[in-house]
């Protein structure tokens, strides 16, 4: 392989690990946010905090998509889905929406607990951790 190969292999790569980074933190901290918030429920404002979030996914983002040692890549794997984990519970508001409506001269306040999701979604997050741990045993084994 000769060496103009492989520095646009590596290239190559982070070019896909920007993308992925940058697709993760929209989802994250734009899309999901923007759903919720269409339906009438307070979201909590995207700060300048999330975009040094956004910055985070990128670099993880690249920096996975370049490490070739599986125990590395596996590492941040797994922070870059804890993380994104917690971006989603702090901007969902821990799983409580409320809101207030107007109905017939009335002020209603609803509230909605999306608690139980949040738990299908943290044991998702956390099934496949796992299912990269056993990924990278099985490598291991043979």
């Amino acid at each position: 392989m000769s060496y103009l190969s492989r520095i646009l292999k590596v290239v190559e790569k982070a070019i896909i690990g920007i993308f992925s980074g940058i697709m993760w933190s929209i989802v994250y901290v734009y899309i999901i946010p923007y759903i919720f918030s269409g339906m009438g429920f307070y979201m909590e404002e995207v700060s300048a905090y999330y975009i040094w979030v956004i910055m985070f996914f990128v670099i993880i983002g690249v920096a996975i998509s370049l490490i070739e040692n599986f125990v590395y890549k596996f590492t941040l794997n797994t922070l870059t889905k804890i993380l994104g984990f917690w971006i989603l519970t702090k901007i969902l508001n821990n799983g409580i929406l409320s809101t207030t409506l107007f109905y017939q001269d009335i002020n209603m306040m609803v509230t909605i607990d999306f608690t139980i999701i949040l738990y299908l979604i943290g044991v998702w997050t956390i099934a496949t951790i796992f299912l990269d741990f056993y990924s990278i045993v099985s490598k291991t084994k043979t």
